[in-house]
């Protein structure tokens, strides 16, 4: 059976058909929109949830004592670094020092060894002038103090004396020991003895004393006792 509608009712039931559609679908966004609304929602509370304002300042707190400590550890790091370096070149120098001292050290020994080969020479030079002296002495000795000597008028000068012009009386140890040998004991001691008596002022008055020229011969003994004095001293310190 066919229906026949109005075309009233026809246009009404149209209207209504769209604004049902119309709600329907204002209502389906409404619920989607609340939806969202209520997921969101609940993010910003859990997230509010999550971190308060005490956890936040802690964080914060906590991230810059982090931030502080690795600055520490950055800087201590660069000290610690510093510090090696400058060990390192403390070494260096106290290496150089040390190569600089062990080198004067070696310029102080061989100066003082060429010093010594100098003095050496030096001496071995004198020993050899004075060794001459000393024979010519010797001979001289000898033949003034002989009993059958033909020196008359005997003055300063012509006393043959145990020692150089230019030492004088204090050069006599020199002059006499010069060709002896100071570690032969004996023999040290013998010539010692030898040249005491020689010297002696009374043995030289006996021998002598009738040749010396008047005039000089207070002169000759004053002489003669200065160096029985020395030859006193020289015994006195290698003799025993």
């Amino acid at each position: 059976m066919i229906v026949h509608v109005p075309y009233a009712n026809k246009k009404l039931c149209t209207s209504v058909s769209h604004w049902t559609n119309s709600f329907f679908r204002l209502t389906l966004h409404h619920i989607t929109f609340s939806i969202y609304f209520n997921i969101l929602s609940s993010d910003f509370c859990e997230e509010d949830e999550k971190e308060t304002y005490k956890d936040w300042g802690d964080r914060i707190n906590s991230e810059y004592h982090r931030k502080r400590q690795y600055q520490y550890q950055a800087a201590n790091s660069h000290r610690t670094s510093g510090r090696k370096t400058d060990k390192n070149e403390e070494r260096k120098a106290e290496e150089k020092q040390a190569r600089k001292r062990k080198f004067q050290e070696k310029l102080e020994k061989e100066h003082k060894e060429y010093q010594e080969r100098i003095k050496k020479a030096r001496l071995e030079k004198q020993n050899q002038s004075l060794r001459i002296l000393k024979d010519a002495y010797e001979m001289r000795c000898k033949e003034f103090f002989s009993s059958k000597s033909e020196h008359e008028n005997v003055g300063y000068r012509d006393v043959p004396w145990p020692y150089t012009k230019e030492a004088g009386v204090s050069g006599t140890r020199q002059f006499i020991l010069c060709d002896v040998d100071e570690t032969d004991s004996s023999k040290l001691k013998k010539y010692l003895r030898a040249q005491q008596v020689r010297w002696h002022p009374d043995k030289f008055m006996q021998k002598c004393g009738q040749r010396l020229i008047e005039l000089e011969k207070a002169k000759i003994m004053a002489r003669v006792n200065l160096v029985s004095q020395e030859l006193h001293k020289i015994i006195d310190d290698l003799i025993p």
